[in-house]
């Protein structure tokens, strides 16, 4: 189903260490969640974190959605990840609904220091974007 007029919006998205997600509740857990990366060289690689997004103004029934987590730098994607979410039975969701929604990012490389962006789309549209750092740690 489309989106209604109004865009979808993100209410945050964070970068974390672990995501958890409690059965039965539906509880998310954020473990370790930081801003910036350090590294004492270049390209850098990093085992597995999550963005996780808050997102909201999305209305009407879905049977599925998908959601493109891409990091990116001057336009130049270094990561991108899909997940469909199936809804079995179809979902209906309230315009002032809020649901998050939280992506493995596994084996990332940075090329180099610099602000990179995290971009969130949904069915294929930008939903929200934010940046983060990515730093040479100062040298002991």
């Amino acid at each position: 189903m489309a989106h209604e007029a109004e865009p979808s919006v993100i209410s945050a998205i964070l970068l974390s260490d672990l995501s958890i997600v409690e059965q039965g509740t539906q509880k998310r857990s954020l473990i370790g969640c930081f801003d910036r990366f350090a590294f004492h060289q270049f390209p850098a690689r990093y085992g597995t974190f999550f963005i996780t997004a808050s997102i909201t103004n999305v209305e009407g029934k879905f049977s599925k959605l998908e959601v493109t987590y891409r990091i990116e730098k001057k336009g130049h994607v270094v990561f991108s990840n899909s997940a469909r979410i199936q809804f079995e039975p179809e979902k209906q969701f309230a315009r002032d609904e809020i649901f998050g929604l939280s992506v493995a990012v596994q084996g990332i490389a940075f090329p180099d220091p610099g602000t990179y962006t995290a971009l969130v789309l949904l069915d294929g549209d930008e939903v929200g974007k934010r940046d983060f750092l990515v730093i040479e740690a100062p040298q002991k």
